[in-house]
Formats: structure tokens, C-alpha cells, sequence
């Protein structure tokens, strides 16, 4: 399933080259990591919106590759925050156990 992240960047317009501010979102999916008898498959990597119009092409391309190289980061962010939570959940799960042990009281909702 594609994951979405948003991306600011710059871009410089205009006849005094002034930055313009671009927000942008892009979706990523697929991508395996290599192994000894496979590959893997890159990162399908594809912008979905551009908060400024009328694009060149030398700009398309060097927002195409920010996105480029900001996946794989943005990815691992993820990832990080997903197991932060999961640990977060599970210490909280085994404190509570630990506490109705020592308090000797059954869980909400269980009879004896």
C-alpha cells in the first residue's frame, strides 16, 4: 500500500531569482531490499501534488528528485516512529499485568 509524505523545497523564480516556497506530497510503495539470489526492486516513487503551477521541466525534475532522495529517510522515520509506538504499547501492557499481579485484582471485564 502506497504510504504519503510531505516534502517544502525551493525553487527560484522570477527575474531576481527570489525563492518561492513548494509544498509538495508524494506517495512511495513497492521497494525490496536485495538479497543474495534476488535484487529487490526500487522504490516506486511518484508526486501527487505541487503547490505551484506552471513548472519547467529543469524544476519537475529537480523536485522529482527530492522526492527521490528524501523517500528513503522519510521511510525510515516511520518506521522508527511505528516501533516507538509498539514499545510504548507493550511496556505499558506488561506494567499494567505487573500491577494487577502484585495487587492481586483480576482485569476489567473477567470474573474468577
Amino acid at each position: 500500500m502506497p504510504k504519503e509524505f510531505p516534502l517544502t523545497t525551493y525553487i527560484e523564480r522570477g527575474p531576481c531569482q527570489h525563492e518561492v516556497e513548494v509544498q509538495v506530497r508524494y506517495t512511495v510503495s513497492g521497494g525490496t531490499a536485495p538479497t543474495l539470489v534476488d535484487p529487490g526492486a526500487p522504490l516506486e516513487i511518484e508526486v501527487v501534488y505541487v503547490s505551484l503551477d506552471d513548472l519547467t521541466d529543469d524544476e519537475w525534475d529537480r523536485i522529482q528528485q527530492e522526492c527521490d532522495d528524501d523517500a528513503p529517510s522519510a521511510l525510515e522515520d516511520e518506521a522508527a516512529t511505528e516501533a516507538d509506538y509498539r514499545y510504548e504499547q507493550a511496556r505499558d501492557r506488561q506494567m499494567m499485568e505487573r500491577w494487577e499481579r502484585e495487587n492481586d485484582q483480576l482485569p476489567i471485564g473477567k470474573d474468577s
